[in-house]
């Protein structure tokens, strides 16, 4: 949003002295920001772990499994995106399967266009 704003009058030509006001400023404020905020998560992640794995019980060693392999799924079918006429899903070609047919009537249902599965050699 903020280079939708100031794009347009600071311009974004880096040999410009308004590129050094906004995008160079932009950038120093949200490099610290990002290493900031990964390493309290990772903090947190490490503060707050199971620490006596060796007594968990089966079932919910299954359960977290599943909750974790869920949770890929989940993430993989949020960014799926179309190359052309593939479907793709983080580098995975879906090769004419029904995931990509189920990828299709995603995008479809949500206004992305018309994707097609590929028709692979």
């Amino acid at each position: 949003m903020y280079q939708q704003v100031f794009g347009w009058s600071a311009g974004l030509d880096s040999t410009l002295p308004a590129f050094d006001t906004h995008w160079m400023m932009l950038l120093k404020i949200q490099l610290p920001v990002i290493v900031l905020s990964w390493a309290g998560l990772w903090s947190y992640i490490w503060a707050t772990r199971d620490r006596h794995l060796d007594q968990l019980a089966p079932q919910d060693e299954i359960r977290r499994l599943r909750r974790v392999l869920r949770n890929v799924g989940d993430v993989i079918e949020q960014n799926n995106v179309e190359v052309g006429d593939r479907a793709v899903a983080f580098g995975a070609v879906a090769r004419g399967s029904n995931g990509a047919a189920r990828l299709c009537a995603r995008r479809a249902e949500h206004g992305k266009g018309r994707v097609q599965a590929a028709a692979w050699p």
